[in-house]
Protein backbone atom coordinates (compact mmCIF):
# COMPACT_ATOMS: atom_id res chain seq x y z
CA UNK A 1 0.00 0.00 0.00
CA UNK A 2 2.73 2.23 0.72
CA UNK A 3 4.51 1.42 -2.46
CA UNK A 4 1.48 2.06 -4.19
CA UNK A 5 0.58 -1.36 -5.78
CA UNK A 6 -2.71 -1.29 -3.53
CA UNK A 7 -5.10 1.83 -2.85
CA UNK A 8 -6.08 0.56 0.38
CA UNK A 9 -5.63 -2.74 2.89
CA UNK A 10 -7.83 -4.65 5.55
CA UNK A 11 -5.18 -5.37 8.36
CA UNK A 12 -5.60 -5.13 12.36
CA UNK A 13 -5.23 -2.00 13.61
CA UNK A 14 -2.17 -2.74 15.47
CA UNK A 15 0.37 -2.85 12.28
CA UNK A 16 -1.21 0.13 10.90
CA UNK A 17 -1.10 2.59 13.89
CA UNK A 18 2.76 0.63 14.49
CA UNK A 19 3.29 2.11 10.63
CA UNK A 20 1.90 5.49 11.34
CA UNK A 21 3.28 5.80 14.30
CA UNK A 22 7.29 5.07 13.05
CA UNK A 23 6.44 7.88 10.46
CA UNK A 24 4.39 6.09 7.48
CA UNK A 25 1.78 8.02 5.70
CA UNK A 26 -0.87 5.63 6.74
CA UNK A 27 -4.51 6.60 8.12
CA UNK A 28 -7.07 4.31 9.34
CA UNK A 29 -10.62 5.28 7.38
CA UNK A 30 -12.93 2.54 8.75
CA UNK A 31 -13.31 -0.75 10.55
CA UNK A 32 -14.83 -4.65 9.66
CA UNK A 33 -14.87 -4.57 13.84
CA UNK A 34 -13.33 -6.53 16.32
CA UNK A 35 -12.79 -10.33 15.70
CA UNK A 36 -15.36 -12.39 18.36
CA UNK A 37 -12.46 -14.04 19.74
CA UNK A 38 -12.19 -16.07 23.00
CA UNK A 39 -9.99 -17.68 24.77
CA UNK A 40 -10.29 -21.91 24.25
CA UNK A 41 -8.13 -25.00 25.80
CA UNK A 42 -8.14 -28.43 26.28
CA UNK A 43 -10.96 -29.70 28.25
CA UNK A 44 -8.38 -30.90 30.74
CA UNK A 45 -7.95 -26.85 31.38
CA UNK A 46 -10.92 -25.91 33.57
CA UNK A 47 -9.93 -22.36 34.83
CA UNK A 48 -8.41 -19.21 33.05
CA UNK A 49 -5.77 -19.66 35.76
CA UNK A 50 -4.65 -23.08 34.11
CA UNK A 51 -3.14 -22.05 31.14
CA UNK A 52 0.21 -21.32 33.67
CA UNK A 53 3.31 -22.96 32.42
CA UNK A 54 1.09 -24.35 29.60
CA UNK A 55 1.96 -23.34 25.92
CA UNK A 56 -0.61 -20.60 24.52
CA UNK A 57 -1.13 -20.64 20.62
CA UNK A 58 -0.99 -17.66 18.47
CA UNK A 59 -0.98 -17.38 14.94
CA UNK A 60 2.42 -15.41 13.88
CA UNK A 61 4.09 -12.37 15.95
CA UNK A 62 2.61 -8.73 15.41
CA UNK A 63 -0.36 -10.54 14.10
CA UNK A 64 -3.84 -9.18 15.31
CA UNK A 65 -4.44 -12.19 17.28
CA UNK A 66 -1.00 -12.06 19.03
CA UNK A 67 -2.00 -8.73 20.03
CA UNK A 68 -5.22 -9.67 21.57
CA UNK A 69 -3.33 -12.46 23.63
CA UNK A 70 -1.07 -9.88 25.19
CA UNK A 71 -3.48 -8.62 25.94
CA UNK A 72 -5.61 -10.62 27.66
CA UNK A 73 -3.09 -12.96 29.81
CA UNK A 74 -2.39 -10.07 32.26
CA UNK A 75 -6.20 -9.53 32.73
CA UNK A 76 -6.39 -12.88 34.14
CA UNK A 77 -3.06 -12.46 36.09
CA UNK A 78 -0.72 -14.09 33.66
CA UNK A 79 2.61 -12.80 32.26
CA UNK A 80 3.15 -13.56 28.88
CA UNK A 81 7.00 -15.74 28.55
CA UNK A 82 6.94 -15.86 32.37
CA UNK A 83 3.58 -18.05 33.26
CA UNK A 84 3.33 -19.11 29.55
CA UNK A 85 4.90 -19.90 26.61
CA UNK A 86 3.33 -18.47 23.45
CA UNK A 87 3.86 -19.94 20.63
CA UNK A 88 3.58 -18.26 16.89
CA UNK A 89 1.87 -21.09 15.07
CA UNK A 90 2.02 -19.31 11.46
CA UNK A 91 -2.10 -20.54 11.05
CA UNK A 92 -4.56 -17.61 11.11
CA UNK A 93 -7.26 -19.59 10.87
CA UNK A 94 -8.47 -20.16 14.32
CA UNK A 95 -9.89 -23.60 13.68
CA UNK A 96 -6.36 -24.68 12.38
CA UNK A 97 -5.38 -23.76 15.44
CA UNK A 98 -7.76 -25.75 17.47
CA UNK A 99 -6.30 -28.20 16.09
CA UNK A 100 -2.93 -28.23 17.81
CA UNK A 101 -5.01 -28.71 20.98
CA UNK A 102 -6.12 -32.27 20.44
CA UNK A 103 -2.63 -33.01 18.80
CA UNK A 104 -1.14 -32.01 22.12
CA UNK A 105 1.40 -29.39 20.42
CA UNK A 106 -0.76 -26.22 22.58
CA UNK A 107 -2.68 -25.52 25.32
CA UNK A 108 -5.10 -23.12 24.68
CA UNK A 109 -5.46 -20.50 21.74
CA UNK A 110 -7.68 -17.77 21.08
CA UNK A 111 -10.85 -19.05 19.15
CA UNK A 112 -14.68 -17.43 17.44
CA UNK A 113 -17.46 -18.73 18.27
CA UNK A 114 -17.80 -20.11 14.95
CA UNK A 115 -14.99 -22.52 15.43
CA UNK A 116 -15.65 -23.16 18.57
CA UNK A 117 -19.39 -24.66 17.28
CA UNK A 118 -17.79 -26.44 14.05
CA UNK A 119 -15.55 -28.26 17.24
CA UNK A 120 -18.68 -29.30 18.90
CA UNK A 121 -20.60 -30.76 15.78
CA UNK A 122 -17.90 -32.83 15.11
CA UNK A 123 -18.24 -34.13 19.02
CA UNK A 124 -15.10 -32.35 20.06
CA UNK A 125 -15.39 -30.41 23.27
CA UNK A 126 -13.23 -26.99 24.41
CA UNK A 127 -13.69 -25.33 27.58
CA UNK A 128 -14.04 -21.16 26.94
CA UNK A 129 -11.83 -19.90 29.53
CA UNK A 130 -12.24 -15.97 28.41
CA UNK A 131 -14.44 -13.66 26.46
CA UNK A 132 -11.91 -11.09 25.12
CA UNK A 133 -15.77 -8.48 25.68
CA UNK A 134 -16.33 -9.30 28.88
CA UNK A 135 -12.31 -8.79 29.87
CA UNK A 136 -12.67 -5.31 28.00
CA UNK A 137 -9.91 -6.22 25.79
CA UNK A 138 -10.38 -3.88 22.97
CA UNK A 139 -8.79 -5.23 19.13
CA UNK A 140 -9.75 -4.36 15.68
CA UNK A 141 -9.27 -7.30 13.19
CA UNK A 142 -10.15 -5.59 10.15
CA UNK A 143 -9.27 -2.27 9.89
CA UNK A 144 -9.16 -0.37 6.68
CA UNK A 145 -5.92 1.84 5.85
CA UNK A 146 -5.03 3.92 3.05
CA UNK A 147 -2.24 6.44 2.51
CA UNK A 148 -2.53 10.12 2.88
CA UNK A 149 -2.20 10.32 -0.44
CA UNK A 150 -4.63 8.19 -1.69
CA UNK A 151 -6.96 9.68 0.38
CA UNK A 152 -6.63 13.56 -0.24
CA UNK A 153 -6.43 12.72 -3.87
CA UNK A 154 -8.97 10.53 -4.51
CA UNK A 155 -11.75 11.29 -1.77
CA UNK A 156 -15.04 10.08 -4.16
CA UNK A 157 -13.07 6.64 -4.99
CA UNK A 158 -12.46 6.50 -1.45
CA UNK A 159 -16.45 7.62 -0.49
CA UNK A 160 -17.50 5.03 -3.10
CA UNK A 161 -15.17 1.67 -1.60
CA UNK A 162 -16.92 2.58 1.93
CA UNK A 163 -20.28 3.04 0.58
CA UNK A 164 -19.91 -0.63 -1.00
CA UNK A 165 -18.37 -1.89 1.94
CA UNK A 166 -21.10 -0.46 4.11
CA UNK A 167 -24.39 -1.53 1.52
CA UNK A 168 -22.02 -5.08 2.19
CA UNK A 169 -22.72 -4.92 6.22
CA UNK A 170 -26.52 -3.84 5.79
CA UNK A 171 -26.45 -6.91 3.35
CA UNK A 172 -25.18 -9.55 5.73
CA UNK A 173 -27.48 -7.72 8.92
CA UNK A 174 -30.96 -8.16 6.70
CA UNK A 175 -30.97 -10.59 4.21
CA UNK A 176 -29.69 -13.67 5.35
CA UNK A 177 -30.32 -15.86 1.93
CA UNK A 178 -27.18 -13.91 0.19
CA UNK A 179 -25.07 -14.42 3.84
CA UNK A 180 -25.50 -17.75 3.60
CA UNK A 181 -24.93 -18.00 -0.27
CA UNK A 182 -21.61 -15.97 0.19
CA UNK A 183 -20.46 -18.65 3.26
CA UNK A 184 -21.14 -21.46 1.51
CA UNK A 185 -19.33 -20.17 -2.18
CA UNK A 186 -16.40 -18.91 -0.28
CA UNK A 187 -16.13 -20.40 3.56
CA UNK A 188 -17.40 -23.40 2.28
CA UNK A 189 -19.81 -23.61 5.54
CA UNK A 190 -22.74 -25.65 4.77
CA UNK A 191 -24.11 -27.10 8.21
CA UNK A 192 -27.18 -24.62 8.78
CA UNK A 193 -26.13 -24.14 12.57
CA UNK A 194 -22.95 -22.70 11.78
CA UNK A 195 -24.56 -20.71 9.29
CA UNK A 196 -27.00 -19.32 11.76
CA UNK A 197 -24.36 -18.96 14.39
CA UNK A 198 -22.49 -16.58 12.42
CA UNK A 199 -24.77 -14.58 11.38
CA UNK A 200 -25.75 -13.62 14.97
CA UNK A 201 -22.27 -13.51 16.14
CA UNK A 202 -20.86 -11.09 13.64
CA UNK A 203 -23.96 -8.89 11.69
CA UNK A 204 -26.59 -9.12 14.70
CA UNK A 205 -24.43 -8.79 17.69
CA UNK A 206 -22.62 -5.60 16.46
CA UNK A 207 -19.77 -7.25 15.99
CA UNK A 208 -19.31 -5.57 12.02
CA UNK A 209 -21.23 -2.15 12.77
CA UNK A 210 -22.84 -0.71 10.35
CA UNK A 211 -21.08 2.24 10.41
CA UNK A 212 -18.03 1.18 10.12
CA UNK A 213 -15.88 3.98 12.16
CA UNK A 214 -12.98 3.68 13.59
CA UNK A 215 -13.29 1.85 17.01
CA UNK A 216 -11.13 4.40 19.09
CA UNK A 217 -10.52 2.21 22.46
CA UNK A 218 -8.79 -0.71 20.00
CA UNK A 219 -6.70 1.57 18.95
CA UNK A 220 -6.08 3.81 21.98
CA UNK A 221 -5.24 0.24 23.74
CA UNK A 222 -3.03 -0.58 20.94
CA UNK A 223 -1.16 2.63 21.03
CA UNK A 224 -1.15 1.73 25.10
CA UNK A 225 0.48 -1.77 24.03
CA UNK A 226 2.62 -0.89 21.84
CA UNK A 227 4.52 2.12 24.06
CA UNK A 228 5.47 -0.21 26.19
CA UNK A 229 8.18 -1.31 23.86
CA UNK A 230 8.32 2.11 22.39
CA UNK A 231 7.92 4.89 25.31
CA UNK A 232 7.49 7.75 22.56
CA UNK A 233 4.18 6.29 21.70
CA UNK A 234 2.61 6.76 24.43
CA UNK A 235 1.97 11.01 23.97
CA UNK A 236 0.16 9.96 20.67
CA UNK A 237 -3.66 10.08 20.38
CA UNK A 238 -5.94 8.10 17.87
CA UNK A 239 -6.99 11.02 16.15
CA UNK A 240 -3.66 11.24 14.80
CA UNK A 241 -3.57 7.34 13.24
CA UNK A 242 -7.53 8.12 11.81
CA UNK A 243 -9.51 10.01 9.76
CA UNK A 244 -13.00 9.29 9.14
CA UNK A 245 -14.20 12.17 7.28
CA UNK A 246 -15.11 9.92 4.62
CA UNK A 247 -17.71 8.63 6.58
CA UNK A 248 -18.50 11.70 8.33
CA UNK A 249 -19.16 12.76 4.52
CA UNK A 250 -21.47 10.04 3.72
CA UNK A 251 -23.26 10.01 7.14
CA UNK A 252 -24.08 13.30 6.45
CA UNK A 253 -25.74 13.10 3.27
CA UNK A 254 -28.23 10.62 4.34
CA UNK A 255 -26.45 7.65 2.85
CA UNK A 256 -26.65 4.95 6.31
CA UNK A 257 -30.39 6.83 6.76
CA UNK A 258 -31.65 5.52 3.23
CA UNK A 259 -30.24 2.04 3.73
CA UNK A 260 -32.47 1.96 7.23
CA UNK A 261 -35.31 3.06 5.65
Amino acid sequence: MIAGDVDMAITTSSAAIAAALRGAPVTIIATGGAPPYKLVAHPSVTSALQPKGKVVGSSQLGSGADFALRKLLPKLGLTPSKDVTILPTGLSEPNKRMVLIFQGRIDATLGTLESILQFELGGQKLNVLADLREMEVYVSGSDIATTREFFKNHPHRAKAFLKAFSEAIWTGMNNKEILYRVYRKYLKVENAKLLESMHKSYFLSGTIPLKPYPQLEAIQSDIEFLSLSNPAFKEHKPAEVTDPAALREIEGEGFFARLQR
